[in-house]
């Protein structure tokens, strides 16, 4: 299986979205846990974008020293001296330079046009090349770009340098045949591309993320960027758990190695949830809190006679401890039971049919889960009624 390495960038595009605004202790604490998690790489900031993101920026590239601490930087050359200063303490250093490749962004943003642009992405790599050994150039909007345009950009940048070329799905515009012809493309045409890695960077406007990041990586692209729990700009990015659980889970499909221990993902998570503010919603695929719950009565009995039926793989593989049995509405006998014993009430088929019943009067009543107490407090009355019919005997 080939080697895929992770970019992070919980940090930057993470940090970036609407509503969260990370303090530098919360950064240099998630900075730790991604180092903890063993991501290849963490884009840990934008420096230029204030001396507190440099200071930010600098501080952590001063610390983290099991892995590649990677700032980003516009295809300006202020920007560039700013961001290779600011990870110069660094293990492994990497200065990311981002170009507009689509007339949507050189055009519409930039107010220039193509030839300046293709000039921008030669002289911004070569200037970061200048002062540290690892630079990534990105393709912004390459998705919605010219093809043999783009091509002429990646040429460009790997003529100059340019160790890493990031094909950037910057509004999540693409599907996944799209990605793999555009990944196809470059490594049929570009020269000298069998000397870079080709990464991808997507967004997940359409839900098309972890699907299209896949693709690339069947592709052979052979870094992907992503994030913890998919935060980021919009609608986020490719969630670094899905990507990783996928692979790791269905190598027959996708043939892939990487370094996450993913047992820390679930720690992970909660922390990025926790600072910044952005709860996991409960259906959240792999680290969302109904991921190992089961509330209905068929899948109850078919995992509590078979973990296979209902579990895809062990919750121990991303750090969690066993499965849910979740006791509402749509609950039966078996899940009941299973849950009962589990509290230490043992109660005979009669017993638990009163159980059962109270049981679906509370969900008639709006209660859609019902606590461990309050199951408690049930199996309690019908242990007292059968007290009290013994007394009379």
């Amino acid at each position: 299986m080939e080697y895929v390495k992770i970019l992070d960038t919980t940090l930057r595009d993470g940090d970036q979205a609407a509503g969260v605004a990370f303090t530098p202790a919360q950064k240099v604490a998630i900075a730790e846990q991604l180092e903890v998690l063993k991501v290849d790489i963490m884009e840990v900031g934008f420096p230029s974008a204030s001396e507190l993101e440099f200071s930010t920026v600098k501080t952590i590239a001063g610390f983290i020293r099991d892995c590649t601490v990677s700032v980003f930087a516009r295809g300006l050359l202020a920007d560039i001296e700013c961001a290779a200063d600011a990870v110069s303490a660094a293990a492994r250093a990497r200065v990311e330079v981002a170009v507009p490749v689509s007339d949507f962004h050189i055009k519409g943003q930039m107010g220039s046009c193509r030839d300046d642009a293709l000039e921008m992405t030669r002289m911004a790599v070569s200037a970061a090349r200048n002062l540290v050994p690892d630079v990534q150039w990105i393709g912004v909007d390459a998705t919605r770009a010219d093809q043999d345009y783009l091509a002429r950009h990646a040429e460009a940048a790997i003529e100059a340098g340019a160790s890493t070329v990031t094909i950037a799905d910057t509004v999540g515009f693409a599907g996944p045949s799209e990605i793999e012809a555009l990944i196809k493309n470059l490594l049929d045409r570009v020269p000298g591309v069998e000397k870079c890695a080709l990464s991808i960077h997507c967004h997940d406007d359409l839900g098309l993320a972890t699907a299209n990041t896949l693709a690339a990586l069947l592709a052979g692209a052979r870094e992907a960027q992503c994030t913890i729990n998919g935060l980021g700009e919009r609608a986020g990015n490719a969630a670094l758990e899905e990507v990783v659980l996928a692979a790791s889970v269905r190598s027959d499909l996708y043939p892939f190695q990487f370094g996450i221990d993913t047992t820390k993902l679930v720690k992970t998570s909660a922390i990025v949830a926790e600072l910044s503010g952005f709860g996991v919603a409960p259906n959240k695929a792999v680290v969302g809190g109904n991921a190992f719950a089961h509330g209905s009565g068929l899948h109850q009995d078919g995992l509590l006679k078979s973990l296979d039926t209902y579990q895809l793989y062990a919750p121990e593989l991303i750090g969690r401890t066993g499965q849910e049995i979740v006791i509402g509405p749509h609950s039966g006998r078996r899940g009941l039971r299973f849950k009962l014993d589990a509290l230490g009430f043992e109660f005979d088929d009669t017993e638990l049919d009163l159980v059962m019943a109270a049981v679906k009067s509370g969900s008639e009543g709006g209660c859609k889960r019902f606590k461990d107490a309050d199951l408690a407090a049930i199996a309690t009355a019908v242990i007292a009624g059968r007290d009290r019919r013994e007394d009379l005997i």
